[in-house]
């Protein structure tokens, strides 16, 4: 793109703003590359990291949409660098959005689960909603089971015992 159209024009600013697109491009997927691996090899991204790097991206592609998509930009013609970067930035804005409602949510589960006045701390989202996963799974899991607190007095819950014991001790 650079030979041929730069090498035309003579224009610098279209130049420069080509080049402005494809290196946010280029950020945009290395920043996501780095955090997708986080998560996949750690098991988790410090949510402040994942955070900082959302609203970078996010600030990139507000100025990348602004010069690019700009009259004087290459992306001024409607076509798919036009569409590409604004649909870029409305997925970033949607990615802030789902990192403000995890961090809300975040907040909301610790207020109401911890009894004393310590501060919250977001990076222990990912444990809380793992062990309240597991809570949830062991209670479905048990559903329909009898358990020792379904006991009457003298009955046993016993599954290796005897049925002709426990008819004598049911008649009597």
């Amino acid at each position: 793109l650079r030979s041929t159209k730069c090498a035309e024009i003579k224009d610098s600013t279209y130049c420069s703003r080509t080049i402005l697109g494809i290196t946010v491009g280029a950020v945009a997927a290395i920043a996501s590359s780095a955090t997708l691996a986080m998560k996949l090899y750690l098991g988790a991204v410090p949510f402040l990291g994942e955070v900082g790097i959302i609203v970078l991206v996010c600030i990139f592609y507000v100025f990348e949409v602004i010069f690019v998509t700009d009259g004087a930009g290459p992306g001024a013609p409607i076509g798919n660098l036009y569409y590409c970067s604004w649909i870029s930035l409305l997925l970033c804005i949607k990615i802030m959005l789902v990192c403000h409602e995890t961090y809300t949510e975040t907040l909301t589960i610790m207020e109401q689960g911890s009894a004393d006045t310590s501060t919250p701390h977001i990076d222990d989202t990912h444990e809380n909603i793992q062990q309240s996963s597991v809570v949830r799974e062991s209670e479905t899991s048990n559903y329909g089971k009898v358990s020792t607190s379904d006991a009457s007095p003298g009955r046993n819950l016993d599954p290796e015992e005897n049925t002709s014991e426990k008819v004598e001790r049911e008649s009597a």
